[in-house]
């Protein structure tokens, strides 16, 4: 069962929905409008749907692929947390936007995986 849990798809969904929770609850989005919303809530459908859609091209990937996929996530997590300290100064919203996009890359990166995938006959 952990098996099916220890997968970059359910971790980057876990990510993302821990980070649009953390920056509605942080208020990052208000004053913005309707339109942000709608694309958070797009974002959080369409990316994770897509995903599991291609999910018998990238099935098949090496766990070494797959432990690629996590390390560059985690990365990017670590690289906006910064610049969200640094240059924007939004402390508050740092580890929440990190995992937001940490998250995405993770799904990213199996589209990445399917795409380079071979093609079966």
């Amino acid at each position: 069962m952990f098996a099916r849990i220890n997968h970059p798809l359910v971790w980057g969904v876990l990510m993302m929905l821990a980070g649009a929770g953390g920056l509605l609850a942080q208020g990052a989005l208000e004053g913005v409008g309707l339109p942000a919303y709608l694309a958070l809530a797009a974002s959080l459908v369409a990316l994770p749907v897509f995903t599991w859609a291609s999910r018998a091209r990238w099935s098949g990937a090496q766990e070494r692929t797959l432990g690629r996929i996590v390390v560059i996530a985690l990365i990017v997590y670590g690289l906006v947390m910064a610049f969200m300290t640094l240059a924007a100064g939004r402390v508050e919203l740092a580890p929440f936007a990190g995992l937001f996009v940490g998250g995405a890359v993770m799904l990213l990166g199996l589209h990445a995986v399917a795409l380079n995938a071979p093609r079966s006959a």
